[in-house]
């Protein structure tokens, strides 16, 4: 009976270190990437400094003027990354405009595009202001001409910021040096979670409770602005100038979108006070005009 309970017991101690042993390898720390005994021989910085300020934690000031700015490197410490599903670190953004990352990885050194795989959107992996965790999916990693990277092999790893595209005709350089802080290195076994939309949802699709006096004072002064408006369309007084803010109001209520890095609360405050302003300024000028104190705009 003794020596089944033994056994029992010893069963139940190397089943217990398995577990352990497998939950240690459920990340895998890439802190010594970051090191300052390793940043110089391992990344190569392309129109940016790099100061490794302790283990795991890499300042990077990327150039202004320069389409391409971030750091890269070959034949890595770690090639075999098959075991995991995404490649994470987080960023700290001082600033308060947002930026892309663009992750890049192959199974050469030379990483051609048509064998290299770059994780994230068409804007790379956005990040607001704040803190960021970037998570890279290695799951069925793909070049853009769909050939595969293979996880077992992999022999470059390019890390590179930009301004996020906003526009059309936007310059993706940096106007200014800019300084990032980039820590905790990592592969994980846990899959990479779906970024937010860098452009974000309605803005008023969730109201801030301590803007709802502010909205009903809006919704009045429109209202009350509708209502001179229908009178001086029945006294033939011209009202194209009046009826724009009602058509803001439509666009800020139904279609203006907030970024997920944007204050929603001070958007709102900003959007409802340009509103109110404005409906009160337009239903004042065109009772002066319906009263004949005040010359019609043209």
């Amino acid at each position: 009976m003794r020596t089944r309970l033994m056994t029992l017991a010893f069963l139940a101690y190397a089943v217990s270190a398995t577990q352990a042993g497998w939950q240690a390898e459920a990340t895998r720390d890439l802190a010594d990437w970051f090191s300052p005994k390793n940043v110089s021989s391992i990344w190569h910085p392309t129109h940016c400094d790099l100061e490794a300020m302790q283990d795991g934690v890499l300042r990077a000031t990327f150039w202004k003027g320069y389409s391409t700015t971030g750091f890269e490197a070959g034949r890595l410490p770690l090639a075999d990354w098959s075991p995991w599903k995404s490649f994470q670190f987080v960023v700290e953004n001082p600033y308060r405009e947002p930026f892309s990352v663009f992750v890049r990885i192959s199974s050469r050194v030379d990483h051609p595009p048509k064998d290299t795989y770059t994780g994230g959107t068409f804007d790379g992996f956005v990040i607001g202001p704040g803190r960021n965790t970037v998570e890279i999916n290695l799951e069925k990693m793909q070049s853009p001409e769909e050939r595969p990277i293979d996880p077992k092999r992999i022999a470059y790893l390019g890390i590179f910021f930009q301004p996020l595209f906003l526009r059309d005709g936007m310059d993706l350089k940096f106007p200014e040096d800019k300084t990032l802080r980039l820590s905790n290195p990592r592969l994980s076994v846990t899959s990479a979670r779906l970024q937010k939309q860098p452009y974000g949802d309605l803005l008023f699709q969730e109201a801030d409770s301590s803007l709802s006096e502010r909205r009903k004072e809006v919704e009045q002064a429109l209202d009350h602005l509708r209502i001179e408006i229908e009178e001086a369309r029945a006294r033939g007084v011209e009202t194209a100038y009046a009826e724009i803010v009602p058509f803001l109001a439509q666009i800020a209520f139904r279609s203006r979108l907030v970024a997920f890095w944007q204050d929603r609360a001070e958007e709102q405050r900003w959007a409802l006070d340009f509103l109110l302003k404005g409906a009160r300024q337009a239903g004042r000028e065109l009772r002066e005009a319906i009263d004949g104190r005040a010359s019609q705009r043209k």
